[in-house]
């Protein structure tokens, strides 16, 4: 089943396959939520259950 990623929950800014999410300043001593915001576009697809992967690299 296809999908997109979104950095927003509107939908309109799409997370590109090896692409930036976040490109702010980060701290050890403060949590940092960084929310990621997934849709499975208009289509015709086989009930079902379905599993992915999405793996995210920090660098700081």
């Amino acid at each position: 089943m296809p999908y997109n990623l979104f950095s927003d929950a509107s939908h309109t800014t799409s997370i590109a396959v090896g692409g930036t999410i976040y490109s702010g300043g980060i701290t050890a001593l403060t949590p940092q939520n960084i929310s990621i915001y997934g849709q499975v576009p208009p289509g015709s697809y086989v009930a079902g259950s379905y599993t992915d992967t999405v793996l995210v690299t920090l660098t700081y």
